[in-house]
């Protein structure tokens, strides 16, 4: 059964990126059906977190760059952070009843970890300047979830051996992959918050932007992500940390947990494409 999705979305694939086919495909679409390629079902701990800005700019790809004060005020957050840092959203979720809009078929329960950085992303040449959301890497414990991003160029990576669990509370998790990364959450299931923070919020509504495996050749990818929360939580996140190919994020010594949000949402995600196909249906809608 998943090998026949797999097939399907590899046809969809090629479909997509045959110029010829790809007009036809997408002319007559809305804005709201490309945002439902993938719809599925999160319970999801988020915390904003920072990273040296110096340390960012040798890891960024070449078109992107760290959006100035100006540009990071649509966040609200711009007057309380370090001049000298840069704002991460890192997000740990349980995922379930996660399909496609062609097959209805549904991956099986899944784990995913998840960095998200705001970036201004520009291609002079194409006369692109915008705001994005830039994910350098996605963990999964889903062999199909991992299959299925790499069809589309999306950065994942398989780890069988992720490690998660529950806590004291029953929404209490954690999550570890050895000398990777991981995480711990508690949960105030009394403190029910009204919106999920700017941060968060604005992160979402950015397009997402992510640099594919050089299968045969690197891509830069972009889609659109959708959350519609349905409960959002006060949380709290101690002993994280991050370390993987020159990105290091970490708690800092003695620090007594830091404030993180659960959220549980279902999601839509559009169809991943090239900068000039993605930017061309925006501005067609």
């Amino acid at each position: 059964m998943y090998l026949t999705m797999l097939f399907i979305l590899s046809l969809v694939f090629l479909t997509e990126n045959d110029p010829g086919i790809a007009r036809v495909a997408w002319s007559e679409s809305s804005r709201e059906s490309l945002a439902s390629m993938l719809k599925g079902h999160n319970d999801c701990f988020m915390v904003q977190e920072t990273i040296a800005n110096h340390q960012l700019n040798q890891l960024l790809p070449p078109q992107m760059s760290i959006p100035d004060d100006r540009i990071m005020a649509r966040y609200g957050i711009h007057e309380h952070l370090d001049p000298d840092r840069h704002p991460v959203l890192m997000s740990f979720c349980h995922g379930e009843k996660i399909g496609d809009q062609w097959t209805k078929l549904s991956l099986p329960p899944q784990e995913e970890i998840m960095f998200v950085i705001p970036v201004l992303y520009h291609d002079e040449k194409k006369g692109i300047k915008k705001l994005c959301s830039y994910i350098p890497i996605l963990y999964l414990d889903s062999y199909l979830g991992v299959a299925g991003g790499l069809i589309y160029g999306l950065r994942k990576e398989y780890h069988p051996k992720m490690r998660y669990g529950v806590g004291n509370h029953q929404k209490d998790r954690w999550w570890r992959i050895d000398d990777i990364v991981g995480a711990f959450f508690t949960v105030n299931p009394e403190k029910v918050l009204p919106n999920l923070p700017k941060f968060y919020e604005q992160t979402f509504q950015n397009p997402f932007v992510t640099i594919s495996y050089p299968l045969p050749k690197q891509r830069t990818i972009f889609y659109q992500a959708r959350i519609f929360p349905k409960l959002m939580l006060e949380a709290r996140v101690e002993k994280y940390f991050w370390e993987d190919n020159g990105w290091e994020i970490k708690a800092e010594e003695n620090e007594d947990g830091k404030a993180a949000v659960f959220t549980s949402y279902e999601f839509t995600m559009s169809s991943p494409k090239t900068a000039q196909q993605f930017f061309k249906n925006l501005m067609n809608h």
